[in-house]
């Protein structure tokens, strides 16, 4: 064989194994679903982790004065 043959002949290899082995790796199930669950706990966090607005009156008033005081601690630095 010439090596211009060979050559032509790794790159028909390389050409048909390469999309092959890509989609063997990300067609597999078990690392689908491990990149899925890191990616839905990145996009939608649990309960507990969230901020959660005030739903009662006396809630809205202490998350505003929260607020005041934040501004004013910010203002006098």
């Amino acid at each position: 064989m010439a090596i211009g043959s060979k050559i032509e002949l790794g790159r028909i290899v390389l050409y048909v194994f390469f999309p092959v082995a890509i989609f063997f790796y990300f067609n597999m199930p078990g690392s689908y679903e491990d990149f899925m669950a890191q990616k839905k706990k990145e996009l939608y966090p649990p309960d507990e982790e969230c901020n959660k607005p005030p739903n009662t009156t006396e809630g809205l008033a202490k998350a505003w004065e929260k607020i005041l005081k934040e501004k004013k601690e910010k203002t006098q630095k």
